[in-house]
């Protein structure tokens, strides 16, 4: 199929984040604080991101087992998950809009504890 279009970007946030957003490149855009084509967007990952100390305190004040495994995290991790057993994984910072999850990859299912009870970080965010 043929089309005009040359490029096309889809935006990362849609619904009311979305819309907030292209709002405020209008409006930047209208008053000169912004020029077109801007730098090339290269992850969705524009939320806040929490540094070890900030994480240890949350989970120091709930406590959940939890270790630092370092070069060995994904083993662990797959041998956990193989267990049965839950797990959490956060790192870098988290994306846009509403649902997002950030750094989070995989958890299993916990069915002691409700979501309700699962520990946050600041802003809410949930572990």
């Amino acid at each position: 199929m043929t089309t005009p279009v040359e490029e096309l970007f889809v935006q990362p946030a849609p619904g009311d984040a979305g819309c907030a957003i292209g709002a405020a490149l209008d409006v930047a855009l209208r008053r000169g604080d912004l020029a077109l084509p801007g730098a090339a967007m290269t992850t969705a990952a524009l939320g806040p991101a929490f540094d070890a100390g900030a994480i240890r305190s949350v989970l120091d004040d709930y406590g959940p087992a939890f270790h630092n495994l370092g070069n060995d995290l994904s083993s662990a991790v797959a041998g956990h998950l193989a267990l049965g057993r839950t797990v959490g994984w956060f790192q870098g910072r988290t994306g846009a809009g509403p649902r997002a999850r950030g750094g989070s990859g995989s958890r299993a299912a916990d069915t002691s504890r409700s979501a309700a009870q699962a520990p946050r970080l600041p802003g809410g965010q949930a572990m």
